[in-house]
């Protein structure tokens, strides 16, 4: 209870160039997305200075914002499996990567 404060989202923004500035400051950027360029989390090393953007469920992110990311990555599903996972389940997933590696 009460995790939702201590991580730091951001919604309804001008995502580019916040992620312009995330990037300057050091941090990777990955824009969770099917794309042939995406890559799995274990295949991006290490997340722990990370952020991920989800898109909404229909449209994915932007033309923009993907080209303002380091790269996008992707939930490896099973090959007869669904298809696509909820946004916010797709982000918990991809958060739980990002801190799977730090240290408490």
């Amino acid at each position: 209870m009460g995790s939702l404060f201590r991580v730091y989202t951001e919604t309804d923004c001008d995502l580019a160039p916040m992620i312009g500035e995330l990037r300057r400051a050091g941090q990777n950027v990955y824009a969770a997305m099917l794309d042939e360029i995406a890559k799995r989390p274990s295949e991006l090393g290490d997340l722990s200075v990370s952020a991920v953007v989800i898109g909404n469920e229909g449209s994915g992110v932007t033309d923009e914002v993907r080209a303002a990311c380091t790269g996008a990555v992707y939930i490896p599903m099973r090959e007869n499996g669904p298809q696509s996972l909820n946004a916010s389940v797709a982000a918990g997933i991809l958060m739980w990567e990002c801190y799977r590696n730090t240290k408490s």
